[in-house]
């Protein structure tokens, strides 16, 4: 055993969190600090900075027999964080641990490897074996105990004081201009985004609950053939692996061969599920999103289903993120007879049954929601069957770091290729039932994704600094010949539009209330998309 006093004790672990559990804070800040706009000083007391904020932290955790528990805790925790940000380029923000607390356990089950848990454990066993060798002495007294991290508090608090000095502007400026910097200092990054989240819905709870649209009304009635619109949400998909969107390759092979229109320039309004579901549901825009509004907030399937509209929302991912809770849902996964599931885990094809089925009993105006597993990663290669395995050699283990960055996107691209085939089948299945009613189908995802570029994988960064690759997204619409004439819907407009207009989750609240005739005060016309197509246009609605 090795004897070291408390004070000792203290500093080595803010120094261990310091150079190892902030290797990714590091790597990321060495190409902005060496970029040449900033002083030498700065440079040489950021780590002493970090160091000094970590002492904090320390503080906090060294206490007689306490710390034999809240050490390891924290290093374990910290570990995870460390490979989550080093391997897949992830920031510990607020959206991520909503995404942390939130996610389906079938999810996070993809993240684990033999690589990660050996990464992880890499990072935890040497430290807490060198700790648990530490016989730690304390102060006899309670007062020498408090005096002593005063006096840590003290010298941390001065150096803090003394570099803010010096440097305050440069520290100012680096923040306003990088303020991402902050989701990846570790702990204090995941633990305060976790008090954030935890609190939120604490006062989220005590808030009243707010109704919208209170005057929708269907303007578009007829029980020989009612309106239907399947509103599928995908996963993980990005605009620019869709052939229709211009890709290289052949990932819409049964599209291609029908008349939709493929949106080209769509933005999503997050980069991860968690904000982009309940955003593009919200009736507001990412500008003015606040997601604890949104959650005590009436949506768009609230909308819909005042006016008159039956919804019903068919489940194959985590879950809706709260926006269906007032409405009929129906989770895939838990129809075990499906030969499209595996235990928990079921393929997108899944929710054709369901769908054919919810046609059948069709007997007004309904909107049909499909939530798709999709793309989603890292285990790309469980998102399709054999048949769309169009492109080889595919990455076929959800370790991306085994694999090289053309399997990965070969992977990936078989996914794109399977959901196509899904949208295709969803599409016959609306044309089976063309004596009936109407149909349409409008496809949009959630957010995007990365494979490798720039040495990012997944999704999740901030979005000030995502790259392209995870906020742009495909949409895509398809439009019975009876839609297009009992709409009044011009198709060289929606083509034009589809073309040039830039569209983003906005457009989405607005545009389905367009879609199905809904009148009401809360419908923002320049937000719909396919209003401006209409050949007769209807101030009424």
């Amino acid at each position: 055993m090795i004897q070291v006093r408390s004070v000792t004790y203290t500093l080595m672990i803010a120094l261990i969190f310091t150079v190892v559990q902030n290797w990714a804070l590091w790597r990321y800040l060495e190409p902005i600090l060496h970029s040449g706009e900033w002083q030498a000083g700065l440079v040489f007391t950021l780590p002493l900075l970090i160091f000094s904020l970590l002492v904090f932290f320390s503080v906090l955790l060294v206490w007689p027999y306490g710390h034999r528990i809240l050490l390891p805790f924290f290093l374990l925790l910290s570990s995870i964080a460390t490979y989550g940000m080093l391997a897949y380029g992830v920031f510990f923000n607020y959206t991520m641990m909503a995404n942390v607390f939130e996610t389906h356990y079938a999810e996070s089950v993809d993240y684990v490897s033999w690589r990660s848990v050996l990464s992880v454990l890499g990072l935890f066993v040497p430290f807490w074996f060198f700790f648990t060798r530490c016989r730690v002495v304390f102060p006899r007294s309670m007062w020498g105990l408090f005096g002593e991290k005063l006096l840590l508090i003290g010298g941390a608090v001065l150096v803090v004081i003394l570099i803010a000095a010096g440097y305050y502007k440069n520290y100012a400026s680096l923040v306003r201009n990088h303020p991402e910097v902050r989701s990846l200092i570790n702990p204090t990054n995941y633990l305060s985004a976790s008090f954030r989240y935890l609190r939120t819905h604490w006062i989220e709870g005590r808030l009243p609950f707010e109704q919208i649209a209170l005057d929708a009304t269907d303007l578009d009635v007829d029980k020989r053939s009612p309106n239907v619109l399947v509103l599928v949400v995908g996963e993980t998909a990005r605009s620019m692996n869709y052939q229709l969107n211009g890709y290289d390759r052949a990932t819409n092979p049964r599209l291609s061969q029908l008349p939709v229109f493929s949106f080209q320039d769509v933005s999503s309004c997050g980069t991860d599920t968690a904000v982009s579901v309940p955003c593009m549901f919200s009736n507001m825009t990412r500008s003015t999103y606040n997601a604890m509004r949104a959650r005590k907030r009436e949506g768009l399937l609230d909308v819909l289903k005042r006016a008159g509209i039956s919804v019903v929302w068919l489940e194959n991912n985590s879950d809706c993120k709260g926006v269906c809770q007032r409405v009929r849902y129906i989770d895939v996964r838990e129809n075990t007879s499906s030969p499209f599931c595996k235990g928990k885990q079921c393929l997108d094809e899944a929710l054709l049954a369901l769908l054919q089925k919810e046609l059948s009993n069709v007997m007004h105006n309904t909107v049909i929601v499909l939530h798709l597993l999709g793309s989603h990663g890292p285990a790309y290669y469980r998102r399709y069957s054999e048949t769309s395995r169009h492109f080889q050699p595919a990455c076929e283990t959800h370790d991306l770091h085994q694999c090289t960055q053309a399997e990965v996107l070969n992977a990936y691209d078989n996914s794109i290729v399977y959901t196509d085939s899904v949208l295709a089948q969803a599409i016959d299945l609306l044309k089976t039932k063309e004596d009936r009613m109407t149909g349409a189908l409008l496809y949009i995802s959630d957010h995007g994704e990365s494979l490798g570029e720039s040495g990012l994988y997944l999704h999740g960064l901030p979005y000030r600094i995502a790259p392209k690759e995870q906020t742009q997204v495909p949409m895509i619409a398809w439009l019975s010949p009876q839609w297009l004439k009992r709409k009044n819907l011009a198709q060289g407009c929606l083509d034009q539009i589809a073309n040039e207009q830039a569209v983003s989750h906005d457009h989405l609240f607005h545009t389905v209330l367009g879609m199905m005739s809904i009148k009401t005060q809360a419908h923002a016309r320049e937000l719909d998309v396919f209003l401006p197509c209409m050949k007769e246009k209807d101030d009424k609605s």
